[in-house]
């Protein structure tokens, strides 16, 4: 196996087949961002769908982050990634370059991904283990102040991660349900 095979290794989409391809590819995802993006969930999110493995995006972003298309901040406690107006301007330029399913496919899981580390933020969710299974606690914040908690007893961990995800992939969504809910008329 060749090196230049070994740095797309296990890249199983339309993605790019170049350095330059791939610089690319991350400078139009941070371009479709309005706030930085954790760059451990950001590569793992390129090497989950196949876009790019690990190791190709990690030197590939360190090169961006060096000529300044890239830079690399601390972002709510997390080393994290945004676009530069260099980047940008490359993304806007030559967006063209890649294929429309990979633009639309990393955009809309850039923004899910951003979206879920806002409810991270935002959001609590405990997990407690007790002598008869788990404790999970979901809580939707305003700033500091709890606006919904709500304490499910599960079986197991399996079950109270379940919970966990499901919980921040829509905490609003709960909100919204439990107050419709409660606020409905009965006929």
């Amino acid at each position: 196996m060749e090196d230049n095979d070994l740095f797309f290794d296990g890249v199983t989409r339309s993605s790019p087949k170049s350095v330059l391809g791939v610089k690319l590819l991350i400078c139009y995802a941070l371009a479709s961002l309005d706030e930085p993006i954790a760059r451990q969930n950001f590569c793992a999110f390129l090497q989950k769908e196949g876009y790019v493995n690990f190791f190709t995006a990690n030197t590939v972003l360190d090169e961006l982050i060096t000529d300044g298309t890239v830079i690399e901040l601390d972002y709510h406690g997390k080393p994290s990634l945004q676009g530069t107006p260099k980047g940008k301007e490359i993304a806007a330029t030559l967006e063209n370059e890649l294929y429309a399913s990979v633009r639309e496919g990393v955009v809309k899981g850039c923004l899910k991904l951003v979206s879920r580390e806002r409810s991270e933020r935002e959001n609590d969710v405990l997990i407690e283990k007790k002598d008869d299974g788990y404790d999970v606690t979901l809580q939707i914040k305003n700033a500091d102040d709890i606006l919904l908690a709500v304490t499910v007893k599960v079986a197991d961990a399996l079950q109270a991660e379940q919970l966990k995800e499901g919980f921040l992939k829509s905490p609003g969504a709960l909100y919204s349900d439990i107050i419709k809910r409660l606020t409905e008329n009965e006929e």
